[in-house]
């Protein structure tokens, strides 16, 4: 029968705090002022600028895309031959110009 080797916990010595173990280093790390950490690095500010032009192509293409939706919808809207889908479609895509337009100006002016 094979006998169990691992350590118990009652075994186990307790902790010395006086004496420390850990590596200290030689000088002590400096510590960053405020003005140091709020003042973006170039490398940060050209990280920040790429980023800020990768949402607004993202807005761009969205205001593009709702665009073209709508005008294929008004579009079909006015083949149908339905009475009154025409004007529906109008009024809906105008509607959805409208809060498109408010949208991508409100996202512009936060990346400002």
């Amino acid at each position: 029968m094979a006998t169990d080797t691992a350590p118990k916990q009652t075994d186990a010595k307790p902790v010395d705090s006086s004496k420390d173990t850990t590596a200290k280093s030689a000088t002590p790390a400096k510590a960053a002022t405020a003005a140091e950490s709020a003042t973006p690095t170039s490398a940060q500010a050209n990280v920040l600028q790429g980023g800020q032009q990768f949402v607004a192509g993202v807005i761009d293409a969205q205001e593009k895309s709702v665009t073209a939706i709508v005008d294929y919808q008004t579009r079909t809207a006015e083949l149908s031959q339905i009475p009154g889908v025409a004007t529906v479609a109008q009024v809906q895509a105008k509607v959805l110009r409208s809060v498109t337009h408010t949208y991508a100006s409100a996202a512009r002016a936060l990346l400002k």
